[in-house]
């Protein structure tokens, strides 16, 4: 396999990653974003985050914004 298909395979495994994935929480039961919104957690109401309980989209985007990893790669479009 050539190091081009090794970073292609690579880029699309990441890709597929939801939040959970990523920052490794450890939280999925129960999360309201998991099983079907681990890609738009940030628009989900009641997620837990840095182990805070979040509020709403409106309540929760700027901390989102500024301090989420998997938020700033989504919107990258590194992830």
């Amino acid at each position: 396999m050539s190091d081009l298909t090794k970073f292609s395979f690579r880029r699309q495994e990441m890709q597929a990653q939801n939040c959970w994935d990523l920052l490794k929480c450890g939280k999925q039961v129960g999360c309201p974003a998991h099983p079907n919104h681990g890609r738009d957690c940030f628009a989900v109401t009641a997620t837990m985050c840095r182990g805070e309980l979040q509020g709403s989209y409106d309540e929760k985007i700027e901390k989102c914004r500024s301090l989420c990893g998997f938020y700033k790669g989504m919107m990258d479009g590194n992830l």
